[in-house]
């Protein structure tokens, strides 16, 4: 009997680590930890625990002019939450009652004729111009309006942006670091990789893709599709709502693309940044 796909959130992509090279271990932060140094690694930056210092400047600092560039979550942890110090980014128009969702994803590329196995795995400039128009219009063409919360009432829209990057120059570990909208950090990776054991589970499920740390996309190329990349998308804007009953978590055709619940979710998560474009 075939496996049935399914998604996974969060992953750590397997790779073989060069003799010397530090190992990063998890304790009871829930951040990997540096084992010769003895680090903490955050996503956008480093800690030490001992010292209880941040050894960089939070990446959002210009953003927040009035407080320290060392500090984090505002100084107030127990109700502001950073998961890896990075944000998806959402506009707000009070005047129109809008609000668009503005993301970057820098596509691994090869060349349009691709000759042997490892190039199959790769997307073309036309595939990058096909996905970034399907998703932005099977997205955009829903007419979606948030019912819930501070911003009921609001339409949404999305403005999603796919690069071109060739496999020479791709990254996907530190690719659009450095790619902020009104200081909020907006860059995103996006990969495709063989059909495999990579994209098993504990229970032999197989996920149709997987996203790290809400900004690195990488597909299972058996299962790449429209659907399957809108459902990654929408985890790299903080939507973690795997194996729910209907809508973007589920896998009943008809009903799996983003519903009204899943909206809500996504508009109501504060870690999903609001920036006013209207003032």
């Amino acid at each position: 009997m075939p496996i049935q796909p399914t998604y996974k959130k969060t992953y750590s992509r397997p790779s073989k680590r060069p003799e010397n090279t530090p190992v990063f271990q998890s304790d009871s932060s829930g951040k990997e930890k540096d084992s010769e140094t003895g680090y903490h690694y955050f996503g956008a930056r480093y800690y030490n625990s001992d010292l209880s210092l941040w050894l960089s400047v939070d990446p959002m600092s210009d953003k927040y002019p009035s407080l320290s560039p060392y500090n984090y979550c505002v100084w107030n942890p127990m109700k502001i939450v950073d998961p890896d110090g990075r944000d998806g980014v959402c506009k707000v128009n009070n005047r129109d009652k809008k609000l668009v969702i503005t993301a970057n994803y820098y596509v691994r590329t090869g060349p349009e004729l691709r000759t042997n196995k490892e190039m199959r795995y790769l997307y073309s400039p036309k595939d990058v111009k096909k996905i970034q128009k399907s998703i932005n219009e099977q997205l955009n063409n829903a007419n979606y309006t948030v019912t819930d919360g501070e911003y009921s009432g609001y339409s949404v829209s999305f403005e999603l942006n796919f690069i071109s990057v060739d496999k020479s120059d791709y990254d996907g570990a530190s690719i659009g670091l450095h790619d902020y909208f009104e200081g909020v950090n907006i860059g995103n990776s996006f990969e495709k990789l063989p059909d495999g054991e990579f994209f098993g589970d504990e229970n032999d499920r197989l996920a149709v893709g997987k996203t790290d740390k809400h900004r690195g996309i990488i597909m299972n190329s058996k299962y790449d599709n429209k659907r399957s990349r809108v459902h990654e998308i929408f985890h790299t804007l903080f939507y973690d709502n795997d194996d729910a009953p209907d809508g973007i978590g589920n896998y009943t055709p008809g009903t799996d693309y983003p519903n009204q619940n899943d909206i809500n979710k996504m508009i109501n998560n504060p870690n999903l940044q609001k920036v006013l474009i209207d003032e």
